[in-house]
């Protein structure tokens, strides 16, 4: 699961071959290795499964996510450890930390959590997390979350544990003065619709159909104008 260069079958003293893991694995250890005396190499370099490279699909059931090792304590130097979450359209994330413990520092510039709203690096930031306090619940604004943890070379801790799933947008009945709403429901979700009808006397001002949103509104102000 990984390579060395230089390719030579053999390297004299204090000469290294550097290693590099195959696309979905991480270094485990050392990124190079040191012919010493005896014909024995100073460390070891194991190509394991990144588990944290990851990419997830949110439903209304749980679904677990940690960073590497853990409960154990994370290695050193990872960087890449990136988790993408989406859902359909007009969908939203909630994500929860149960387990938080990382390296502490007033900006999180050494280890830490990173999320944001959307699918990359550029989407917009939702908090940086470090230390031992448990971040709040995150839900996304937008149907996907993008979340990276990162580790510098020291002061390891456990890491963290967390759990995603839907937040299914709901918008209340709304009321109507003068008029009604069909259907009934005290609640629709996303993209369907009221149909407002209006009493006697009465005619719409505006649209027949007030529709669930993201902003989760279906707030008309005042539909109705009274019939001169």
């Amino acid at each position: 699961n990984g390579a060395v260069s230089p390719t030579d079958a053999t390297l004299s003293y204090g000469h290294s071959y550097t290693v590099t893991c195959n696309s979905g694995y991480i270094l485990a250890d050392s990124s190079t290795m040191t012919c010493k005396e005896g014909n024995v190499f100073d460390d070891t370099a194991t190509c394991k499964v990144n588990h944290c490279e990851q990419t997830y699909q949110a439903t209304a059931n749980r679904r677990s996510i940690s960073s590497p090792d853990y409960p154990a304590s994370y290695p050193d130097n990872i960087d890449a450890c990136v988790t993408t979450i989406t859902a359909g359209e007009g969908q939203q994330i909630q994500l929860v930390f149960e387990e938080f413990a990382t390296e502490d520092h007033s900006d999180c510039d050494f280890d830490y959590v990173e999320v944001r709203d959307g699918d990359s690096s550029d989407s917009p930031s939702l908090g940086r997390y470090c230390g031992s306090s448990l971040p709040g619940s995150i839900t996304s604004i937008g149907n996907s979350l993008w979340i990276k943890f990162h580790s510098d070379q020291n002061t390891n801790a456990d890491g963290f544990s967390a759990y995603f799933a839907l937040s299914v947008i709901n918008c209340p009945k709304p009321t109507i003065p003068n008029g009604a709403v069909s259907p009934t429901d005290a609640t629709l979700s996303y993209g369907h619709s009221y149909t407002v009808t209006c009493n006697s006397g009465y005619i719409l001002a505006d649209s027949s159909t007030m529709t669930c949103k993201k902003e989760k509104s279906t707030d008309c102000d005042s539909a109705l104008i009274p019939l001169l």
